[in-house]
């Protein structure tokens, strides 16, 4: 196909930001480890000034050969390669370090100058289409696929770049994340989110980024679990967010307040308060209000409602965990049993995308259901999940809450009590190993605690602890509707 050159409106300038690419030059020199961050973003003609290209190149190839990066090694390789002068001399990358205290936002920054270049690039080959079209000489199928390939060129540089990346990026990358892994280690640092059990952290390691699900029959425990996972991230430094479709704020407020079990439950709904129970109150307030939690209760949210608020958050705030209860409650669209559950394998892959994307855990909690009724040892199974969507396709966790006490199962194989004890199962770990992690609950399933082997003096006095609590007429597991 015949080519006119290329027509530009000198009236106009083009697209530039001079000043960000000498802001992430100077980054990328003052700390390299930052060349990660960028390096599937931007190319050497992302920039719009030739010699900033050539300092790119030279910072990239040092990268991908795996060799230091410094303002000394770039300068001797693009000395090398006959550059040096062509760019500014040395004093040029020296100068470009001042520009900068820190690489941060250098990711930002970077994406400025990549838009920059697409607009170059649309301004370019529509110039470029709009001269060929003019010229009768050229076939117009040949015309069509001509422009096709260009604008395919244009969606490249904005999508596909994003996401593929050489396997020296990805390697890097790994073992960046593995050295940050020792270093925690050795502080007896968690990798991931604090969970509400030590030995749970012990298997997982904290709550790590992924889709974790949650999974129990109805007075298992899991608005109390929810409660109890806010709660310990909280108090760990951790901003949360919950998005509670079943419960009001203010109930899950209550939740809140009344979750160690040391206010008779009853009482305080009906509004029968003692002077030292409002005492109480009125410290669990004060130390709940001021841990980083986010309650959004809007009960008809949708999929897109919550990845839309859940993205606004996570930038306002800085959300690194997120929880939702439960996922028959996200409303769907569609009408009729098999659309529903189409619907409900549309949610669960949106919210595995999304925990990718913010790079958090996200916790769904959801029903199991009824044939775990039906099995002899009522031990939920991930076939119990299989009427929910694609849960058990799509979670990097599942975790099933499980109370043998309710089912009227007090002791185990070896004769040892179960009365207050219960069983997180965790039947799918995608990056790690499965078992059963123990804990303790009062009656109501209000107080989850860690379970310590060998207490025998603490389960022997449950029930004396909760006639000393709630009195004769106590609340029962039924009175709890988790």
């Amino acid at each position: 196909m015949n080519k006119l050159p290329l027509s530009i409106d000198y009236g106009k300038i083009l697209p530039q930001a001079v000043e960000i690419e000498e802001t992430v030059l100077g980054a990328l020199l003052l700390e390299p480890d930052a060349i990660s961050e960028v390096f599937d973003i931007l190319k050497p003609e992302s920039f719009y000034k030739d010699n900033h290209q050539k300092i790119f190149t030279a910072i990239s190839q040092l990268y991908i050969d795996g060799k230091d990066v410094d303002v000394a090694i770039v300068t001797n390789e693009l000395n090398k390669k006959g550059e040096l002068d062509e760019i500014g001399g040395a004093y040029y990358l020296t100068k470009l370090m001042g520009h900068v205290a820190s690489a941060a936002h250098v990711q930002t920054h970077a994406k400025i100058i990549l838009n920059a270049y697409i607009q170059r690039e649309i301004i370019r080959i529509g110039s470029e289409l709009a001269n060929i079209g003019y010229d009768n000489d050229n076939d117009p199928g040949e015309l069509i696929d001509y422009a096709n390939d260009q604008l395919a060129a244009i969606n490249e540089l904005s999508v596909s770049k994003k996401y593929d990346k050489h396997i020296s990026v990805v390697l890097k990358k790994a073992k960046k994340e593995l050295q940050a892994r020792e270093a925690n280690a050795k502080q007896n640092i968690l990798n991931g989110v604090k969970t509400p059990l030590s030995s749970l952290d012990d298997m997982t390691n904290g709550w790590q980024t992924g889709l974790i699900i949650i999974a129990a029959r109805p007075s298992m425990g899991k608005t109390q679990m929810m409660i109890k996972i806010l709660k310990e991230a909280g108090l760990a430094g951790v901003p949360c967010l919950s998005f509670s479709l079943e419960m009001s704020d203010v109930s899950l407020g209550n939740r809140s307040i009344t979750a160690d079990g040391s206010i008779n439950l009853r009482d305080y709904n009906k509004g029968l308060m003692k002077t030292e129970t409002w005492a109480y109150v009125d410290k669990e307030i004060k130390n709940l209000e001021k841990l980083p939690i986010y309650i959004d209760d809007y009960s008809r949210a949708n999929i897109t409602y919550i990845k839309t608020q859940a993205r606004l958050l996570h930038k306002k705030y800085g959300i690194k965990l997120i929880v939702i209860d439960y996922l028959t409650y996200i409303k769907i669209i569609s009408k009729g049993r098999y659309d529903k559950y189409d619907e409900l394998g549309k949610i669960t892959k949106e919210l595995k995308a999304l925990a990718k994307e913010l790079d958090i855990p996200i916790i769904l909690l959801s029903q199991l259901n009824r044939k775990v009724e039906d099995s002899s040892d009522k031990r939920p199974r991930l076939s119990h999940l299989r009427e929910s969507g694609n849960i058990e396709e799509d979670a990097d966790m599942v975790i099933f809450i499980r109370r043998p006490e309710y089912y009227g199962v007090k002791e185990d194989d070896k004769g040892n009590s179960l009365v207050g004890v219960g069983e997180l199962l965790i039947d799918k770990h995608r990056d790690g190993p499965i078992g059963s992690v123990k804990f303790r609950y009062d009656t109501g399933i209000r107080n989850i605690r860690e379970y310590r082997e060998n207490d025998m003096k603490e389960i022997q006095s449950h029930e004396a602890v909760v006639a000393d609590i709630f009195g004769a007429d106590n609340i029962s597991d039924e009175d709890a509707p988790f």
